[in-house]
């Protein structure tokens, strides 16, 4: 037999995924479930903040959605939006202390992803609040290669001046941060 309750929340995880705020707002308003994960075990909060739906984030934020869950790669939305550069939504996951010092499932910092993709503001945000710049991932990548590699100059200035050592994790021999200086 089929749920209507199940119904109703398939379809608000299509209007979180279409952004389609007043639609939502409906759905809930109907009882749908607003942490029920899809099939690939993403969070509705993980799917507004991956769109930078922030008005839905807010809606979510104050129903209580669980802000801390996790999709099948152990990514919180914490990381998953710093990949996005949507400062406002990392601004409203980071405000609640949302848990921003776990590392992924391959060992990632919630740092690494903006280091990569040069936002360097997020960089400064989770630094700010103590995340581990040094870490090192499964492969022995740090943040400081992640920005190193990518050519951004600023956010390799901001690590060094932040006491990153240069030589953290990378056990082969690879990097260098002086060539992106």
């Amino acid at each position: 037999m089929i749920n209507m309750i199940d119904i109703v929340s398939q379809l608000l995880l299509i209007a979180y995924e279409l952004g389609h705020t007043e639609i939502v707002k409906i759905l809930l308003e109907s009882g749908a479930g607003y942490n029920r994960c899809d099939c690939k075990d993403q969070a509705p909060v993980m799917k507004v903040c991956d769109h930078g739906y922030i008005r839905i984030v807010k809606i979510l934020l104050d129903r209580r959605a669980d802000f801390n869950k996790y999709d099948k790669y152990c990514q919180s939305p914490v990381i998953n939006s710093s990949e996005q550069s949507n400062i406002e939504i990392e601004k409203i996951l980071l405000d609640r202390n949302e848990e921003c010092y776990y590392c992924d499932g391959q060992d990632r910092s919630p740092v690494m992803k903006p280091c990569k993709h040069c936002h360097s503001e997020i960089v400064k945000m989770l630094s700010d609040r103590g995340v581990d710049k040094a870490k090192c991932d499964w492969w022995s990548l740090s943040s400081l290669m992640e920005a190193c590699e990518g050519g951004h100059k600023d956010i390799v200035k901001m690590l060094l001046e932040r006491g990153v050592d240069c030589s953290e994790c990378d056990l082969l021999g690879l990097y260098t941060c002086n060539e992106s200086l």
